[in-house]
């Protein structure tokens, strides 16, 4: 099943130098300034598969970080969470605030962004589904800024029958 498709809609994003905003990743995180978009998020100059006007939908510059928020309904049920994706060059990903492993790819590679979610980060009880925060911090090499950038993720799970 899906939580969240590839070129969604209704992301918060901001851009900032390169390390700026280190808090942008917490629930009660001040969103003023912020702006709405649909994913992906990129430079269009056909470096890549990716980027160009079919798959970027919003503007990234080189040389800064892409900060990107979503909200996510999991249903109570739902077993391997996975947050699968292509980033240009590297994003650290977190789930409700939880720091999840490093992506780093450098060249728009396809499923460089490939984690299981931890269920002890995911509030999954009952019979109710669950909003949680995904954030991500998609970069642009500071020392040596390249002639593309990417970022789009996906996010699936499986329903337990239990």
């Amino acid at each position: 099943m899906v939580a969240l498709p590839y070129e969604d809609g209704g992301w918060l994003y901001k851009q900032v130098p390169y390390g700026g905003d280190l808090d942008f990743y917490h629930p009660d995180t001040d969103l003023s300034g912020w702006r709405e978009g649909q994913a992906g998020f990129g430079s269009t100059n056909d470096v890549c598969f990716w980027n160009n006007p079919t798959h970027v939908h919003t503007q990234w510059a080189l040389g800064t970080d892409m900060l990107v928020r979503h909200q996510l309904e999991i249903p109570a049920k739902a077993t391997n969470v996975r947050i699968a994706g292509t980033v240009d060059n590297d994003a650290t990903i977190y789930v409700n605030g939880h720091e999840l492993p490093l992506a780093q790819s450098g060249n728009c590679a396809q499923y460089a962004i490939n984690v299981e979610v931890p269920e002890k980060y995911l509030d999954l009880k009952g019979d109710r589904e669950e909003r949680a925060l995904l954030a991500i911090r998609g970069h642009d090499i500071d020392t040596s800024p390249g002639d593309a950038d990417y970022l789009d993720v996906t996010v699936t799970y499986e329903i337990s029958v239990k």
